[in-house]
């Protein structure tokens, strides 16, 4: 009589939704890490442009990504210009950056962040960074296509 009551518990129709629902919510989010896994697998890059917007002159800019030790600066970037690399195709991996850059010999640093992605990946074309510095010490980093 026990063994037939717990059987009974185990196939009600609430505890077979519940399950249901459970295995529903961990194979749709293990679906969702894979989705952006395999999105971001897709975009690739070979460039790099610091864009300065700002109402200042940038001085001793600098990126570098954390994990790979890749690095890049520029001496001087005046207002409303650019400085820009280009470099062999790489596959983006989610690596943080750290930016760096000087005001009138003052440092500044942008806490690690990661690069937006775009919108829509293209895995046939290849992205460029597109770092901008905006008025009141903005920063903010992209790809673009």
């Amino acid at each position: 009589m026990l063994v037939t009551n717990v059987i009974e518990k185990i196939f009600s129709k609430s505890f077979l939704f519940l399950c249901l629902m459970l295995f529903v919510m961990f194979s749709s989010a293990g679906c969702r890490v894979e989705e952006h896994k395999a999105r971001v697998e897709k975009l690739k890059f070979n460039a790099l442009v610091f864009e300065n917007n700002s109402e200042v002159v940038l001085e001793n800019i600098t990126v570098s990504v954390q994990n790979t030790g890749a690095f890049m600066s520029c001496s001087v970037i005046l207002i409303d210009r650019s400085c820009s690399t280009t470099f062999r195709e790489k596959v983006y991996i989610g690596n943080m950056v750290d930016i760096a850059w000087e005001v009138d010999g003052v440092a500044y640093k942008a806490a690690p962040f990661y690069v937006m992605l775009p919108g829509v990946i293209n895995g046939e074309e290849v992205a460029s960074v597109l770092i901008v510095f905006s008025p009141g010490g903005t920063v903010t980093a992209s790809f673009k296509y």
